[in-house]
């Protein structure tokens, strides 16, 4: 499988036409199931669909005091400072290496303190050292044989002390990378506490990694937790006719049990959306919610997404100095062809009457919602001939490529690009489908606003293959899925006895936060 996804596109290439249409016998006439039934097949040689694509520009990433061009969807943080640091709430850090019975303790504190300290000197566009002190109370705390939730009340302790010292954020150096452990921490910080984490596993010899890279992916997420902006796209025509002077963009997904869960288990909803106006930071909402209908088949569209909306026009509004967006983009992910109506029906009309309510006599904001789908198998291969600049060295198209005529839909307005660098194997686009439109951008602007974007997700410094508003849904139902695990994945059930059942009664996590992070970054 590992093999498989790793294929380069002209090995996949020439798989499909020399070893495909054999191994389904589309090429042999003179036997095979076709002609049990009495069907012909008029086949040609073999060749791909050749389609008409385009190569979209990158955008110019603004940070602090430079602004650059990456064609090549991916950059490093040397030399640059945020764009918008979060000094303020970086009066003290601490950090916390926890340490399981029988390993050494971390070897490197020191040495990890002072790469820190050297991190938010390059990166967050201040001369000032920031002070990292130590938990000295709780700092190389055993990870003793207890349970999860007695780690959670131990962890509780050691960061109630910490927000008496004003920390916001403390880094945890974690001996391995068990689920139990790394849930413990969560459960004390997003629900517990309200105090802001970022892990880091050492390796066995008790070594936690110091090096740029490293170091400079910690200050990402420090940096985005805490409120700041790591770089943003400079404001240009286009963005000022798509997007306009107010506007707001929303992500959705849905999440849903697996075979180990407990019976008559919930899925799991995420709604995140912009509320700054560099459209860089996606608080979000979770509920809980049916899994399934009396037929036994899965509940894909958002039961409650106008209270969700709700809850996020209601937090734009208060940072927003009480102004509502004028328009709204909803991304939703995870729905097939067969689902886009049920959009329309059921969450569009959520969201037209969760505007009716907050904009009350004001005029109610314009309207676009599409889809994302990863989940399908049209792939591009360059032709062999072409030694253009659009092809990297793996013969991928490098990001930008859109392909908007002959394979796509003629019901509705939809369009294929690949927005990310592909690292290894055959890169795979993202379909991007328009479901409702009252804001009447045309496709040039659309896709080149949804291109754009993809160089906006803070926690990589590349351009990833889908817009963030997606992205960060998906990862605050992953988060909502660790909180959600003595129900996701309960302990294994003894052979003979009937799988638990779910019951809202049950002592389980509801899908709240604690207030101090619920309207953060806190999940990524």
């Amino acid at each position: 499988m590992v093999n498989f996804a790793c294929r380069r596109p002209t090995v996949n290439h020439d798989l499909i036409l020399n070893d495909g249409l054999p191994y389904l016998e589309f090429d042999n006439q003179n036997g095979g199931p076709s002609k049990k039934f009495g069907i012909a097949l008029a086949c040609r040689k073999p060749e791909m669909t050749l389609v008409n694509a385009r190569l979209l520009p990158p955008p110019d990433v603004c940070f602090a005091s430079k602004t650059e061009k990456f064609a090549e969807g991916k950059w490093n943080l040397r030399g640059k400072r945020f764009a918008r640091s979060t000094k303020k709430d970086l009066l003290s850090l601490s950090y916390l290496a926890l340490r399981r019975n029988g390993t050494p303790p971390c070897r490197n504190t020191d040495q990890f303190v002072k790469s820190i300290n050297d991190g938010l000197k390059n990166y967050f566009n201040s001369s000032e050292v920031v002070k990292v002190i130590k938990n000295f109370a709780h700092d190389q705390a055993l990870l003793e044989a207890c349970s999860s939730d007695e780690l959670a009340k131990r962890l509780e302790e050691a960061f109630k002390w910490l927000q008496h010292q004003r920390i916001k954020l403390v880094l945890i150096i974690l001996p391995d990378n068990q689920v139990n452990t790394y849930y413990s921490i969560k459960k004390a910080a997003d629900r517990l506490t309200g105090i802001h984490t970022v892990c880091i596993v050492r390796d066995a010899k008790g070594l936690v990694k110091t090096d740029p890279g490293t170091v400079g992916n910690l200050m990402l997420k420090i940096n985005q937790k805490l409120g700041g902006v790591n770089w943003g796209l400079r404001a240009d025509q286009v963005y000022a006719d798509v997007i306009g002077k107010n506007a707001i963009f929303v992500g959705a997904d849905v999440t849903h049990p697996g075979r180990a869960a407990m019976l008559s288990a919930p899925s799991i909803a995420s709604v995140v959306a912009t509320c700054d106006q560099d459209y860089f930071h996606y608080a979000g909402s979770v509920r809980l919610q049916a899994s399934q209908d009396e037929e036994k088949k899965a509940l894909e569209m958002i039961e409650d997404f106008h209270g969700m909306m709700v809850e996020r026009l209601k937090l734009y509004q208060h940072k927003n100095q009480g102004r509502l967006p004028d328009r709204i983009f909803y991304i939703r992910d995870g729905v097939s062809d067969g689902q886009f109506q049920q959009v329309l029906d059921q969450e569009l009309s959520q969201l037209k009457r969760a505007c009716k309510q907050m904009y009350k006599d004001q005029p109610l904001p314009k309207l676009l919602v599409l889809t994302t789908q990863k989940r399908h198998h049209t792939r591009f291969f360059a032709d062999q001939g072409d030694k253009s600049d659009s092809i990297d060295n793996n013969r991928n198209f490098r990001p930008g490529l859109v392909v908007d005529t002959q394979i796509v839909s003629k019901q509705h307005f939809d369009w294929y690009n690949t927005s990310h660098a592909c690292i290894q194997g055959t890169s795979r686009p993202c379909k991007y489908v328009v479901l409702y439109d009252t804001i009447g951008v045309s496709a040039d602007q659309i896709q080149m606003m949804m291109y754009h974007m993809a160089y906006t997700f803070g926690r990589a410094t590349r351009s990833i293959s889908i817009h963030p508003a997606a992205r960060y849904a998906d990862l605050l139902a992953e988060r909502a899925r660790l909180h959600f695990r003595s129900v996701y994945n309960p302990p294994p059930t003894p052979q003979g006895q009937k799988k638990p059942t779910y019951s809202v009664l049950g002592r389980h996590w509801t899908g709240s936060f604690h207030d101090d992070v619920k309207d953060t970054m806190f999940y990524i």
